[in-house]
């Protein structure tokens, strides 16, 4: 009996066009097959999933500078953008997939490769198995040459430009921490810098511009100890791009020499590293890196001490407020880290090893502007930074030879703008050669001498006398700041250097006013008899002895830090035992556009309680 042919099911088959093949099949964010019955939309096109993965790689990508052409897509951001979904729906749509690939990380290796050809719109898709897989052309192997990438047997010439122009984007340089200055050259002067914003620019000068940029993690490499270590996190650095016509070809020979005597000391300042990048758009050009400071001296001896508000504002992201108790300080604090300055002083001038040598260098131009603060993050709770660390910078007009070597000492320059505020001054302070105008820290005999001096360390121990005469006023009053200078004016207000360019010798203004200190203030003001702290007049000693028109007369570096020890130590001592320390016939003086009030006889004795200093200030 045959079968009735009303009972017959024919199967029904769809259109070709309208068929699910197996490169169209949907896989989960797991990477599993979907089944065709739970789709709940059409995949799309491959053309349209080529137009959405653009646009997503191009949300992923960070403008590293100001100039066109500048955007990277960080290895972790592109990584995490292909998922093991995102991987599966794009290759598995092309006609050499391998179905095994679905059960391995193969395809991992191609997705630089992959963002690259998308982003320069590449339309041969059918020939990139033979062209890259079957090559062992894979993302290890980036970035290629333009030349490799002209081959008949690769992308050939008319695409080649395409792909060289856009593999940058996937390939920023990682920075290595090295002393020498290192060069970008031929296909690696494309690297672009792994900043992860355009940058701000901080300063400026005759040779170059200073930029706030922060690294991306991982992407700054450091040397220590033989070993390597990276970024775990962003770093805020400052970069001062120097162009070729503006650069001093000295300055980045002496880079290495320069590091390598300075490395062991936490106080003074060197560069993360030099790097030179030479392209034949932009020619040669120099970037030096070094960390960012929170502000210079100048900056804290010509303000008082702000408010939670304002020290914010002035300072940058990586010093927040409260690091290492930096929101409470008093006065031994200030001396301590004086110290710890002449340290640093006395091992420029007599602790420079290099080569099995020993080396002297003298810094010049000892200044405020160019001492930095930082403050640092410390693992250890212990190690407190109430005032910041102090650091030597700008070695612009340094001089280093060996001590066994009477010759002439070989100039280094390392003109160093790299703070993150403006300082009282803005001028750069590049200069071409180690003579140089009398500044207001500039010893007598250094005036029209330059290299010539017979002994230049004196040069710098006056500096160093000049900058602790403000650090013992700020120390006493933030307010006695502008009053010394007042004092550094006269007789005739012609200049603020700390001498009498007739006699040579330290203004006796200056002098006069430094002595008077101690007489104007009181400790336990209004007893019977009231006591002077010491500690302000051993300082006044101690600036004394820096100040000697004789160069050979005044102290060493080595005294000054072993005296302000002694100094510190005693204010230690005796910080409990004083409580009040009354600063006598002070008037309200302007400090940066602010009005102060002090204690003074008068009040102290109405029953008010004017402000007398900041209420995060003892002076005891």
């Amino acid at each position: 009996m045959g079968n009735c042919p009303s009972f017959v099911v024919k199967p029904f088959r769809l259109p070709r066009s309208e068929r699910l093949t197996h490169n169209d099949a949907q896989y989960s964010s797991t990477g599993d097959l979907i089944p065709e019955h739970e789709h709940r939309e059409p995949p799309p096109k491959l053309v349209d999933l080529e137009v959405n993965i653009r646009n997503k790689l191009r949300l992923l990508m960070k403008q590293s500078s100001e100039r066109e052409n500048s955007q990277i897509i960080l290895p972790e951001d592109l990584k995490a953008f292909w998922t093991p979904m995102a991987t599966r729906q794009f290759y598995t749509r092309q006609r050499w997939h391998d179905r095994e690939w679905n059960e391995t990380e193969r395809m991992s290796d191609y997705h630089k490769i992959i963002a690259v050809l998308i982003l320069a719109r590449f339309r041969d898709w059918g020939n990139f198995r033979k062209i890259f897989i079957d090559m062992e052309r894979s993302d290890k192997n980036l970035p290629f040459e333009k030349k490799d990438l002209k081959k008949e047997d690769f992308l050939g010439s008319d695409f080649a430009q395409y792909f060289w122009s856009s593999q940058w984007v996937v390939c920023p340089l990682v920075i290595e921490e090295l002393q020498e200055p290192y060069e970008l050259t031929g296909k690696m002067a494309e690297q672009r810098f792994p900043y992860i914003n355009p940058g701000e620019e901080i300063g400026s000068g005759a040779t170059g511009t200073v930029f706030k940029q922060v690294i991306a993690a991982r992407h700054l490499r450091y040397s220590k100890l033989g070993g390597k270590s990276d970024n775990i996190n962003p770093r805020t650095v400052a970069c001062k791009r120097v162009d070729e016509k503006s650069a001093e070809t000295v300055e980045f020979e002496n880079l290495k020499s320069l590091r390598e005597c300075l490395s062991t000391h936490n106080r003074i300042m060197v560069n993360i590293a030099t790097i030179i990048r030479n392209s034949s758009s932009a020619g040669k050009v120099h970037f030096i890196l070094y960390d960012l400071a929170a502000y210079d001296l100048s900056t804290l001896l010509n303000n008082r001490p702000l408010d939670y508000q304002e020290e914010r504002l002035i300072r940058h992201d990586s010093s927040p407020i409260g690091r290492n108790n930096s929101e409470h300080w008093w006065a031994g604090d200030l001396i301590r880290e004086s110290q710890n300055l002449a340290d640093a002083l006395y091992f420029l001038h007599r602790g420079l090893y290099r080569s099995g040598q020993t080396w002297s260098l003298v810094h010049n131009d000892l200044k405020p502007e160019n001492i930095l603060v930082f403050y640092p993050n410390m693992e250890n709770l212990n190690d407190r930074y109430p005032v910041g660390q102090w650091k030597i910078a700008d070695f612009g007009l340094a001089k280093i030879k060996e001590k066994r070597d009477g010759s002439n000492a070989e100039k280094l320059h390392v003109d160093v703008t790299h703070r993150l505020t403006n300082s009282t001054s803005t001028r750069s302070r590049s200069i071409t050669t180690a003579k140089r105008d009398p500044g207001r820290y500039t010893a007598p005999e250094v005036e029209g001498q330059g290299k010539l001096q017979r002994n230049p360390k004196s040069g710098d121990v006056w500096a160093f006398g000049c900058i602790l005469s403000e650090v013992l006023a700020y120390a006493i009053s933030p307010t006695l700041v502008a009053e010394l200078r007042k004092e550094c004016e006269k007789p005739h207000g012609i200049d603020q250097r700390f001498y009498d360019a007739n006699t040579k010798k330290a203004k006796e203004t200056v002098m006069a006013w430094l002595q008077g200190l101690p007489g104007r203030c009181q400790i336990h003001p209004g007893q019977q008899h009231p006591a002077t702290p010491s500690w302000i007049a051993d300082c006044v000693k101690l600036i004394g002895k820096t100040l000697e028109v004789n160069p050979s007369d005044r102290y060493s570096a080595e005294s000054i830090r072993d005296e302000l020890g002694l100094i510190a130590k005693q204010m230690h001592r005796e910080k409990d035992k004083f409580k009040l320390v009354d600063l006598l016939d002070v008037p309200d003086i302007s400090i940066g556009g602010r009005y102060f009030q002090h204690r003074s006889s008068s009040s102290s004795m109405s029953g008010e309680e004017p402000l007398q200093s900041p209420k995060n200030i003892d002076l005891w």
